[in-house]
């Protein structure tokens, strides 16, 4: 793809594709400026009694400028476009804070006043039709004048937080802590919300009874606590909660339309969670750990609702659902060697979580999000698509020996006619003959049965340590969506060799591939969802690998040096997974929300290794 017309533009095969210098003549520039300023002014009332107040303004400037010459991709006579981006985020807190010790009592509490407001404005322009590329191409010589564009977006939140901690005798805990939050994306009615939550802890070691016998030579650390609260989340774009108008021309006259649907109920997102965790040290608190125990449930959980077609719009927020979640986490620290000389420490952490739909409201019945189902009292993270028999046709005629006959003597389609040697073989299963969305089942959790990290520390003496950090992942399916993509069509645009070299298309026998057939318009249906897309993706990650060496002072006992330190960190050095996409590891949490598509993966560029090497000099 190289050299140049009759007429002396360069060489362009098609629209779908440019030629390298074309690319390279190309105008891409972007400026952008950002300042962050803080201000904090502290005033001692009385002992123990303290006024802050802080304010702060983070202020971002962008700018973009694009030039796409003739030959660019789907580009035949030039075009320009500029977009300018401004925004600031205000905010200013008020706290008032006491603590004191009174005997046994140790008492602190806060007030707290908080305003943060965000604007952000919006301009962008585009032309088109240029009489060249490189002189006159500027907006004012453009023939086609494309749109204009000006957005403007505001949105605030106010919120008055009160805190009060108590502790006796260093064995019983309590907190209490009640916001009151108003914000502005939600309709007049429905801006403020009210969220307490509160917490106690027993530290059982303090008590006399845990001080003799076993429990005192061996358990150095035992502490209960639990907390309840309720938290809220503004999930939601500014303005949706009022029907808005835009523009638009008709007949070469101006006039207004309603561009959506507001919703003036749209309130608070709400979640009850209790938190119950276990701390225990032993032998000197040689090894430690944690177990703890969650149970939450949201409330008002806000999504796209669909609408009637008479009301003129598709869909509209609303808060539709409610969802339950539980989980079991656990974190242990164990000091393996401890003395003077050498230190190692093995460390390891799990989660476990489960989460359900409990209800929707009147006018939802289920959701599909993302290659999902979600129905009222059905688990949030399943699969749902087509099973196969995870193996492709061995010959056109086992294809055609699905088709069946009805009782005027007509043909059913097992699928669509198209398939033949080397496209997926689907199962029927509400055995009716035909394979269509009707054969659909859950096939899977893209949520893992277990998932957390592990790792070790080691220091020798004062000159050497080493640490590793591990994740890991086990029990979940993940969408290879690259896979499924490119072989449900193939197209004018780059895709991967590596699906091509595994596709059925270019092997036989078809036993030896482990990927359909790849056709230019989808033929056998292979591009569909399936199970034969998903994937196990447990794995084991090293995420990070640090390394320091501080070199002996006696080497520069003579020198202006006093001492040289090495350093050496790497990252993402190597992943044991038999995932054959590019990364196994989504986004997992407890906070996994009922349209979360962590279970994809689009084979963005993948993560790569890096490698750093330091010298730190110390001079005396």
């Amino acid at each position: 793809m190289h050299g140049t017309h009759a007429d002396g533009s360069l060489f362009t095969r098609d629209a779908y594709t440019e030629n390298p210098y074309t690319t390279l003549k190309n105008t891409g520039y972007g400026t952008g400026e950002n300042i962050t300023a803080s201000a904090e002014l502290e005033w001692t009332i009385l002992k123990g009694l303290i006024f802050t107040t802080r304010g702060s303004v983070n202020y971002s400037n962008t700018e973009s400028l694009s030039y796409k010459r003739r030959g660019s991709t789907f580009n035949y006579d030039g075009s320009r476009s500029w977009s300018r981006s401004k925004s600031d985020t205000k905010i200013f807190d008020n706290t008032l804070v006491y603590a004191n010790t009174h005997g046994k009592h140790d008492i602190s509490a806060s007030l707290t006043a908080s305003v943060e407001r965000f604007q952000s404005l919006v301009y962008g322009m585009a032309a088109s039709n240029f009489p060249d590329d490189d002189v006159l191409n500027s907006f004012s010589n453009a023939a086609t004048k494309g749109n204009l564009s000006e957005t403007y977006q505001m949105s605030s939140m106010v919120s008055q937080i009160g805190r009060a901690q108590y502790k006796y005798n260093d064995k019983y805990l309590a907190t209490f802590t009640i916001r009151h939050d108003g914000s502005s994306k939600f309709g007049p009615d429905k801006r403020w919300g009210w969220f307490p939550s509160g917490g106690i802890g027993w530290i059982v070691s303090n008590e006399e009874f845990m001080k003799v016998g076993w429990l005192a030579d061996n358990l150095s650390h035992m502490k209960i606590r639990a907390s309840y609260g309720k938290s809220g989340s503004q999930n939601l774009s500014n303005y949706q909660w009022m029907t808005m108008v835009g523009s638009v021309n008709y007949g070469e006259q101006p006039g207004i339309y309603p561009s959506n649907i507001g919703n003036l109920a749209l309130q608070w997102e709400e979640t009850l969670m209790t938190d119950i965790a276990l701390e225990l040290e032993f032998w000197e608190s040689r090894i430690r750990t944690t177990l703890g125990y969650y149970n939450k449930k949201s409330e008002n959980l806000i999504y796209s609702q669909t609408l009637a077609p008479s009301s003129a719009f598709s869909s509209m927020s609303a808060n539709i659902a409610s969802t339950a979640a539980n989980g079991f986490e656990f974190s242990v620290d164990v000091d393996v060697l401890k003395n003077a000389n050498w230190q190692l420490t093995l460390n390891a952490n799990g989660s476990q979580n489960k989460s359900k739909v409990l209800s929707f409201n009147n006018t939802t019945k289920e959701l599909f999000p993302s290659y999902s189902k979600i129905v009222a009292g059905g688990a949030i993270g399943d699969w749902f698509g087509n099973p196969t028999y995870k193996r492709l046709f061995g010959t056109s005629e086992e294809a055609a020996a699905l088709k069946t006959r009805t009782a005027t003597g007509g043909i059913t389609m097992y699928r669509n006619n198209l398939e033949r040697a080397g496209d997926i073989y689907y199962k029927d299963t509400d055995g009716n003959g035909t394979i269509n969305n009707d054969d659909r089942i859950v096939l899977g959790s893209y949520i893992p049965k277990l998932f957390g990290g592990f790792g070790l520390q080691l220091y020798i003496g004062n000159s050497f340590n080493v640490g590793a950090t591990f994740t890991y992942a086990y029990g979940l399916k993940r969408l290879w969506a690259m896979a499924m993509s490119d072989v449900g069509y193939t197209g004018n645009y780059n895709q991967s060799n590596k699906i091509a070299g595994m596709s059925a298309i270019l092997k036989s026998p078809f036993e030896n591939t482990t990927l359909p057939n790849a056709t230019p318009y989808g033929d056998g249906g292979n591009g569909t969802f399936s199970d034969y897309w998903l994937y196990d993706a447990s794995f084991i990650r090293l995420n990070a690998l640090n390394m320091s060496y501080r070199l002996d002072k006696h080497y520069f006992r003579n020198t202006l040096i006093d001492n040289v330190e090495i350093t050496f960190q790497a990252s993402n050095l190597f992943t044991l997974t038999k995932y054959p996409g590019f990364d196994p590891q989504g986004n997992f949490s407890s906070s996994t929300g009922m349209t979360s598509n962590t279970g994809v993966d689009n084979s963005y560029y993948p993560d790569a290794k890096t490698f750093n090497l330091g010298f730190k000099f110390t001079f005396k």
